[in-house]
């Protein structure tokens, strides 16, 4: 289960797992313990902004030793995970409403936006082997008996001694030092007599670890499929088949399930832009093992063997001649087999589900955006269970069937305001509605005797069909509202409330609010711990650049060794380049760590520059970026030849910093303006090339300074 990588990564998150095989369930903690109720512990997830109805209803005997049928942390294809987001304060109740007070798991699904145009093809395939890691401790000195059989062992009728039992689950007989006795015998196939039948004394020796020699080695293969790319600047789409197949430790437990997901990108134009995801799912089980303290549990039945048994002859599990009627238990002291629990008692379950959502965001007003968003989360369960005749808890079979439908509909809406405020200040304001509604069906039908032997189905019923049906349906109308202040990226301030109607209420009394306030302070954005000057004498400090930034610039850009105007505002655009990705766009390249490791609050600062230079066209940044330089051409001031000779350099600096052709903008910039010495405009461009100088030279010294990154924002555009 993907959820097994999230262990460690996330402060007092706590992943368990019960175990039932790569298919079992798994229950996940955000904040600790907060009822007796495990099942009401757990956190939300939430799968592309929709959350997810995270149903699953046990089987079995009783509630002691039940079925482990998954729950829906399974259902999702690791391959077409694209992040996780964990949220464990108010911000995950707000959104998510009283769902979500155990935290929510926030899942953002693959898509082809990342693409640049062409289409990229993925195959991924692994394979795992599964071994069992350990068994219980136990002793195999003595062999099967009681104390009584300390002077010796024999199997049936007294011979010579203390005769026993295979029915005796005690092994405190006679030592296991080969001494030969009359032990286990069976005539049909050969073990315990001579070539003619006849019984005879055989070693009284241990097997070896007889619960590791029931388990089998298991494998588990994976083979994923995925199409992506653009279908132009403006569509997108990804398609993914994942195919698993597996075998468990446990002898005759196959399953296997596929995956189909198809996700597409649509800007309809400057304002309007459609997202839609689809997944659907199925999972075939052959035979899901039962949990806890059981008769029908293969770990009842294997803790009964002794030391003196080989599980070998133990694999005949039927009496000769009473095949489907009587199993032989004679060897795990009368309780099931556990061959015969792994071939006979079998617990299958078939699943199909679907899940998926559309929304359409539309951009109002600067900085004002409107989500509307529709989801779907369809489930359907056929569990079948099979007891043959004498069955330990079952003595005449029984055979069952279940069906379980959940449906959930989700309509919810968003309208986000985001603004600068001035002096470092920054809000974010969230009001949003949604409508829940989900219905679950579940029919169990047994037969709880059974006519003919091996034969499961209704039909094969001694007495008339036991039935149980259960159902419900509720429906949550929300609206919330979040509003979020914020000084230099450090100090935070968050308000939030929600208010919810839930149907299972009374209608006179169905509403409850539930507000939150929380502040955060960032030290590292306050104080200077030295992670940006260790950064700058790192990354900056070589001097091939002898220019004022103090980072190489490459021969291209002017040549190695000067110090004009031009070096050093190419210097400039190289540099960013670097901070924002990390890489050193020189040739040869040089291991750097990215900036957003060594210093989150550069890498911030920077990230608002891109999204100032892109507001024109903030879903595809090649294109903001590619009419700046457009626009910043056409000042027809300078020498045609020089011109030419710095386009051609020009060039090859935006092909090794593509996605920071803003920085190269304001380096040509820059560069234009040193050069205009014969036009009105020169003394304006050569400050705005100065001011760029003196806003770089300032995020160097306080990287935290969210004036100069706005100031360089707004010369850039």
């Amino acid at each position: 289960n993907w959820m097994s990588g999230l262990s460690g990564q996330v402060a007092g998150l706590s992943v368990a797992k019960a175990n039932t095989g790569g298919g079992g369930s798994m229950r996940v903690t955000l904040r600790g313990e907060s009822s007796i109720d495990l099942n009401n512990n757990g956190a939300l997830f939430v799968i592309d902004g929709v959350p997810m109805f995270n149903t699953s209803a046990a089987g079995g005997e009783s509630g002691a030793y039940s079925i482990d049928y998954g729950n829906g942390t399974g259902d999702v294809n690791p391959e077409d995970i694209e992040n996780i987001t964990v949220l464990k304060g108010p911000a995950a109740t707000a959104l998510y409403g009283s769902e979500a007070a155990n935290g929510a798991i926030i899942i953002t699904t693959k898509s082809g936006e990342g693409q640049d145009g062409s289409v990229s093809v993925t195959f991924t395939s692994n394979f795992v082997v599964d071994q069992i890691n350990s068994s219980p401790d136990f002793q195999y000195v003595y062999g099967q008996g009681s104390s009584k059989g300390t002077d010796g062992f024999h199997y049936g009728d007294p011979v010579d001694g203390e005769g026993t039992s295979t029915l005796d689950v005690s092994s405190w007989g006679p030592k296991m030092d080969g001494t030969l006795y009359y032990q286990y015998f069976d005539v049909n196939r050969g073990i315990g007599v001579d070539e003619n039948g006849a019984r005879i004394k055989t070693p009284f020796v241990s097997y070896g670890n007889w619960f590791k020699n029931f388990f089998q080695n298991g494998w588990t293969a994976t083979n994923t499929l995925s199409v992506s790319g653009k279908i132009n600047k403006n569509n997108s789409i990804r398609f993914s088949v994942t195919d698993y197949r597996s075998e468990s430790i446990v002898p005759n437990s196959p399953w296997s399930k596929q995956s189909i997901s198809l996700k597409s990108n649509n800007k309809v134009n400057k304002w309007l832009s459609m997202d839609t995801s689809l997944t659907y799912y199925r999972k075939d089980d052959d035979n899901l093992p039962v949990m806890g303290y059981g008769s029908s549990s293969i770990m009842y039945s294997l803790w009964c063997m002794s030391p003196n048994i080989d599980m070998n002859w133990a694999r005949q599990y039927w009496y000769p001649g009473q095949e489907g009627i009587q199993q032989d238990s004679d060897l795990s002291g009368g309780k099931n087999n556990p061959y015969f629990v792994a071939y006979e008692q079998i617990n299958t379950l078939d699943r199909d589900r679907m899940y998926g959502n559309t929304a359409l965001n539309l951009h109002l007003y600067k900085g004002l955006d409107l989500m509307l968003r529709g989801g779907l989360d369809f489930s359907r369960d056929l569990r079948t269970v099979r007891h043959p005749k004498s069955s330990y808890s079952q003595k005449y079979g029984m055979y069952s069937e279940q069906e379980l439908t959940s449906l959930q509909l989700s309509t919810d809406f968003l309208l986000k305001y985001d603004r600068k405020l001035g002096a470092g200040f920054n809000i974010t304001a969230n009001l949003g509605g949604s409508i829940i509604n989900r219905s679950f069906v579940q029919t169990d039908k047994t037969a709880e005797q059974l006519k003919q032997p091996g034969v499961y189905s209704l039909a094969n019923s001694v007495n008339r069909i036991k039935t149980n049906n259960y159902s419900y349906e509720r429906q949550t109308n929300s609206i919330y509202g979040l509003v979020s202040l914020s000084w230099r990226d450090a100090v935070y301030l968050d308000i939030t409330g929600r208010n919810d109607w839930s149907s299972t209420l009374p209608s006179s009394n169905n509403s409850y609010f539930y507000p939150s306030v929380s502040a955060s302070v960032l030290l590292n954005e306050l104080i200077d711990f030295g992670t940006a000057r260790e950064f700058k004498e790192k990354n900056l400090a070589d001097t091939t650049c002898l220019g004022t930034v103090g980072y190489a610039a490459p021969e291209q850009f002017g040549g190695m060794g000067q110090t004009d105007a031009r070096t050093d505002i190419y210097c400039l655009g190289a540099t960013l380049y670097h901070l924002v990705t990390g890489r050193n766009p020189c040739d040869p390249p040089y291991e750097i760590l990215p900036i957003r490791q060594v210093n989150p609050a550069l890498s911030s600062g920077l990230e608002r520059i891109i999204q100032k230079c892109t507001q024109r066209n903030p879903d595809d940044r090649y294109q903001s970026c590619a009419e700046l330089m457009y626009a910043l051409e056409n000042y027809e001031k300078i020498d045609d030849a020089y011109r030419k000779k710095q386009k051609r350099k020009l060039g090859l600096f935006l092909a090794s910093a593509g996605l920071t052709l803003a920085f190269g903008a304001a380096s040509l910039w820059g560069y234009l303006s040193g050069e205009q010495k014969k036009t009105e405009n020169y003394d304006l461009m050569l400050r705005s090339a100065s001011t760029a100088q003196d806003c770089y030279d300032a995020i160097l010294t306080d990287p935290s300074r969210s004036e100069a990154y706005e100031q360089l924002a707004d010369l850039l555009t």
